[in-house]
């Protein structure tokens, strides 16, 4: 029989429960690392997301200023053509005014346009040519064109009819407006007592041409869309003008 050392048997199983140990603490050891692995992972993807979602706003936001630049270059042209055709037209403006005067103010076809000064006088702010052939009807609807074009650009004013009554050629105006949320006549011309003096006179001056011989205009009467005319700093325009 032989003889078995028990020191070496102890050592074995040693060795055996150290690497058992060992193998369960690597084991213990690559959970933690595949835990924190996912718990990393779940960080990047949510880093990710939130870095996605930084670049889409980033682009949102150079979408939106490009868009603004590209507004703000479209009104700057808008604008700069508006000051060109406003150049324009007061050159030629300028130029009728000089030829005018220059022709003597002839009376047989100038026509006169007035403002009011600060202290409440008027005063000839400029003066037109009229085409002595047009009929009676047009001459009326060319000055309405004019008073538009010169004095009211945000509203209209429409001649809606020419007719003798009561032995006086009676022109019948229609101002109207032009914009849905009612700013030319209503909130700007109708408004305040200077300014509702002022576009009385501007009317009813210009319409009723005092100074042209042979006017086809004896009265003037006005509405206001097509209603008669209801307004505290205009009284003069609910009421029949004459020459």
């Amino acid at each position: 029989m032989k003889w078995k050392n028990p020191i070496r048997g102890n050592n074995l199983l040693i060795i055996i429960v150290g690497l058992l140990m060992w193998n369960i603490g690597m084991q213990v050891h690559i959970t933690k690392i595949t835990r924190n692995n996912d718990i990393l992972n779940d960080k990047l993807t949510s880093y990710n997301d939130k870095i996605e979602k930084i670049k889409s706003r980033f682009t949102a936001i150079d979408e939106q200023n490009q868009r603004v630049l590209d507004a703000n270059a479209h009104a700057y042209q808008e604008s700069l053509k508006y000051y060109k055709d406003a150049l324009k037209q007061l050159n030629d403006e300028m130029r009728d005014q000089i030829e005018i005067i220059e022709g003597g103010y002839k009376l047989d076809n100038l026509l006169v346009f007035k403002l009011i000064d600060n202290s409440g006088k008027s005063y000839i702010d400029h003066y037109s040519f009229i085409d002595i052939e047009l009929s009676d009807f047009e001459k009326v609807e060319y000055v309405c064109q004019y008073l538009n074009e010169h004095y009211f650009e945000e509203a209209g004013i429409e001649l809606k009819s020419l007719e003798e009554e009561n032995g006086l050629m009676t022109a019948t105006v229609n101002l109207y407006e032009i914009n849905q949320d009612n700013s030319g006549w209503n909130m700007r011309y109708f408004q305040g007592t200077a300014g509702g003096h002022l576009t009385e006179l501007i009317l009813t001056e210009g319409l009723l041409q005092r100074g042209y011989k042979n006017w086809p205009v004896d009265v003037v009467k006005f509405s206001y869309n097509d209603k008669k005319i209801e307004y505290e700093h205009v009284p003069e325009l609910e009421i029949a003008q004459y020459r």
